[in-house]
C-alpha cells in the first residue's frame, strides 16, 4: 500500500512540475516575444524654465547640450528623473515626438499615430524624442499629463497621487490623458 502511494505522490508531483514548466516556458516565451529589453531603457529627466513657463521631459545629456548650446538662456531647472523610455527603435515601442507651441512657450510629447507623427493645432512638429509602448504592458506604467490652459503649460508624471494632487490644486491644471507608457523608475536601466 505504501509502494501505490509512493508511487501516486511521485505521479502527482511530476504532473504539477511538467505544468509548471510549460506554463513558465510559454509566458517566458510571450514576454520575450512582446517587450523591449529594459536593460536598454535610457532615463528621461523633468525640467522647467521660468523663462519660458514650460515644462520638458528629456534625457540627461540632451538637457546638458542644449543648456551648453543655447548659453541656458531658457533657464531650464532639473526638477528630477521622470521615467525611462529608450533612445532608438525596439520592438514593440511607438516613437514619441516633441512638438512646441508656435510661439515657443509650450511642449507636448506625443507618440506617432499609425506610423504617422503626430499633429496639433498651434504645435510644430520638432524631432523624435524616444520609444515607448502605446498599450500598458510588459511592466510599464501610464505617462499621466496635465495641462494649464491659463499658463498655457504642460506636466507629466507618472505618480497618481502628484498628477491627482495637481488636479485638486484648483489653480488651473486639467487632466490631459495619457500619451504613451513607459517603464518606472524601478526598473534596471543604461545608465
Amino acid at each position: 500500500m505504501q509502494n501505490i502511494f509512493t508511487i501516486l505522490v511521485a505521479f502527482l508531483l511530476s504532473y504539477i512540475s511538467a505544468t509548471c514548466t510549460t506554463t513558465m516556458e510559454e509566458y517566458s516565451s510571450r514576454e520575450a516575444e512582446t517587450c523591449a529589453d529594459p536593460s536598454l531603457a535610457t532615463l528621461y529627466i523633468a525640467a522647467f524654465s521660468p523663462t519660458r513657463i514650460a515644462h520638458l521631459i528629456r534625457t540627461p545629456a540632451v538637457m546638458v547640450s542644449t543648456d551648453t548650446l543655447n548659453g541656458n538662456t531658457d533657464n531650464w531647472q532639473f526638477q528630477g528623473p521622470s521615467f525611462l523610455a529608450w533612445l532608438s527603435p525596439q520592438e514593440f515601442t511607438v516613437p514619441f515626438y516633441q512638438l512646441a507651441a508656435n510661439n515657443g512657450d509650450d511642449f507636448l510629447f506625443l507618440p506617432a499615430v499609425n506610423g504617422t507623427p503626430p499633429t496639433v493645432a498651434g504645435f510644430t512638429n520638432q524631432a523624435i524624442v524616444g520609444y515607448a509602448y502605446s498599450t500598458q504592458v510588459c511592466g510599464s506604467v501610464p505617462l499621466l499629463a496635465a495641462s494649464n490652459a491659463g499658463a498655457t503649460d504642460h506636466w507629466w508624471t507618472t505618480s497618481q497621487s502628484s498628477h491627482d494632487e495637481l488636479l485638486a490644486s484648483e489653480l488651473g491644471w486639467v487632466d490631459a490623458g495619457i500619451p504613451f507608457y513607459v517603464l518606472p523608475l524601478g526598473m534596471p536601466f543604461r545608465s
